[in-house]
């Protein structure tokens, strides 16, 4: 699973997220930064790019470890986990960029079943402009509707954001 360890600054300002839902009362503002946040979290996860550089984590028991954020700076980490959770260094690894993505391959002389890997990624301009508008669209639906049940008998309709986090996604492969 892909975790943020280590979440960079706020994409947008509290000002800017106001502006974007039309709210100038000042009653909500930690739950508007807080929407803003979670927001930058969900969109970075889902199309594996981050607005600002911060640093991620993966557990798996694969060998071949993708590291499915773009623009790895550094990789940190590499553990085995033991079942109490006790975590022990591993050097027997090496990695590999060629494909697009990188990679963190296991030596073939472990013997762990679960491996933990921490990285540092840095933003990527070509989409820096889209993410925010990609949390502006997501914190802002979330402040409007708060509720997950719904009076309307309404069909679903594409959401702006998931179209968005395709076309990146798509673009990135």
């Amino acid at each position: 699973m892909l975790t943020c360890t280590s979440p960079g600054a706020a994409a947008l300002t509290l000002a800017e997220l106001k502006a974007h839902m039309r709210v100038e009362n000042s009653d909500e503002n930690d739950e508007i930064e807080a929407f803003g946040l979670t927001a930058q979290r969900w969109v970075e996860s889902a199309v594996r790019q981050t607005v600002n550089p911060s640093s991620w984590q993966v557990e798996t028991r694969d060998f071949i470890i993708p590291l499915e954020m773009s623009a790895v700076t550094s990789v940190d980490a590499v553990v085995t986990v033991a079942d109490d959770g006790t975590e022990t260094a591993l050097n027997d690894y090496r990695t590999d960029s060629t494909q697009g993505v990188t990679h963190v391959i296991i030596g073939e002389n472990v013997a762990a079943s679960v491996f933990r890997v921490r990285w540092t990624a840095q933003a990527e301009s070509v989409y820096t402009d889209e993410l925010k508008i990609m949390i502006k669209l997501l914190s802002s639906t979330w402040y409007s509707h708060r509720e997950s049940v719904s009076t309307d008998n309404v069909k679903e309709v594409p959401h702006a954001l998931e179209m968005m986090a395709r076309s990146i996604t798509l673009a990135r492969l």
